[in-house]
């Protein structure tokens, strides 16, 4: 049996932030990069017994604690690490050990595109960035002369590994070639890699112990297992890392909360299965869309990259967006992560076959409605997004896109 949801009347009622912010009543979200999962026993068993039997006071972060270096040799194919913390996400874990890196005002190199949360972390509270290109697709040569020189203009590297949101990755000597230009730069590389335990790609921890430049993962694994509404992370540095961050109290990590962290314990003991699971059915979801794109006609396709949550869909001359209005189905445009409008979309395609099924019965009867003029001749509407912060503080904004305005197109990266 599938682990997605495959009932579209379920989904529409959910109260997931992706769900609720969708264009259209009868629109289908693939914005928010969550998984459509229902919701595995482990975690209704993990939950239920902290609202039936332990409570739901304090918690004591020591059992999770206790555990950092199974979950990253297991969960995330972290070894060789110097130092861990538990936190409550992955966002929190990079300002916490960014602020602790880098003065207020030093430099930071993060990647081109990127999604909004990270770069406005970088940033704050007035640091200067810099840039360099997010990891080529497979096959494709990385501008390593522009990452050295650029590394030696900045303080730290903040990077997002799986790349958020074009679904690329470094390889292993990808990741080898970047902390020798980092150690080089005298530059700390501190990586978000929330995406990487459904990527199978190895961890930049994984490299680190064999390099000087100081190396700090922060990840989590509520997104893997659907559980993106609770809060718990893990942050692991090398030993050059540690010597400068070793000194932060526990008490500037804010601490997971009490369901994540009970989520991922139960994930330890009862969990063993369900990453492969979901990572075969993202690969089937994956290879039909890729397989779908061309027969639509109007030169658009999915990027190479990694089996994830999220896909890149190219479009250099933004043909698909008349079309996503038409079918009422959200993705997020190029524009949103700082790459400028009409040259592509980010896709989030975890969700049942059927779902995705459902997606291209839209988007081909769209097609047909349309004559080759029409398709070709998108229109520029005012579509409202919706930053991807946390949930909480996501910001509304209203940007220019070419659009049909028979629904608009929201949701957070």
């Amino acid at each position: 049996m599938s682990a997605f949801e495959p009932s579209i009347d379920r989904l529409w009622e959910r109260g997931s932030l992706r769900w609720q912010r969708r264009s259209a009543p009868d629109a289908i979200p693939l914005t928010i990069a969550e998984l459509d999962v229902r919701t595995p026993p482990f975690v209704l068993d993990a939950v239920m017994g902290r609202l039936t039997g332990t409570g739901v006071g304090y918690f004591d972060p020591a059992a999770l604690r206790e555990r950092c270096a199974e979950f990253g040799e297991r969960v995330f194919g972290i070894t060789g690490f110097a130092w861990s913390r538990t936190c409550s996400d992955t966002l929190q874990a990079c300002r916490t050990v960014v602020d602790a890196l880098v003065a207020t005002d030093g430099t930071v190199v993060v990647e081109e595109p990127l999604y909004p949360d990270l770069r406005r972390l970088a940033r704050y509270p007035r640091r200067r960035l810099l840039t360099v290109p997010a990891p080529p697709v497979p096959g494709a040569p990385a501008d390593w002369e522009l990452i050295a020189t650029t590394l030696k203009a900045a303080d730290c590297a903040l990077l997002c590994h799986p790349h958020n949101p074009l679904a690329t990755a470094w390889s292993a000597g990808g990741i080898d070639r970047f902390l020798e230009l980092a150690a080089r730069a005298r530059c700390a590389v501190v990586v978000d890699e929330v995406h990487l335990p459904l990527s199978g790609r190895p961890s930049f921890m994984s490299r680190a112990a064999c390099h000087d430049a100081p190396v700090v993962v922060c990840t989590s694994l509520s997104k893997s297992i659907g559980s993106s509404g609770t809060k718990t992370g893990f942050a692991y540095a090398n030993a050059a890392a540690a010597e400068r961050i070793g000194g932060v109290p526990d008490e500037a990590f804010p601490s997971p909360d009490t369901f994540g962290a009970a989520i991922s314990l139960a994930f330890l003991d009862h969990g063993a299965g369900w990453l492969p699971r979901v990572r075969a059915e993202l690969d089937a979801n994956r290879a039909a869309l890729a397989s779908f794109l061309p027969e639509l006609g109007i030169g658009v396709a999915l990027a190479p990259g990694v089996t994830g949550l999220i896909g890149w869909i190219e479009d250099e001359s933004d043909h698909l967006s008349r079309l996503l209005s038409m079918a009422r189905v959200d993705l997020l445009p190029a524009s949103h992560y700082g790459s400028g409008p009409g040259s592509g979309w980010r896709i989030s395609y975890g969700v049942h076959h059927d779902i995705l099924d459902l997606v291209f019965d839209r988007l081909r009867q769209a097609r047909h409605a349309l004559t080759p003029v029409a398709a070709s001749s998108p229109r520029s509407t005012t579509v409202r997004l919706t930053d991807e912060m946390r949930p909480d503080e996501g910001i509304a904004r209203t940007l220019r896109t070419p659009y049909l305005a028979v629904s608009g197109e929201t949701g957070p990266s």
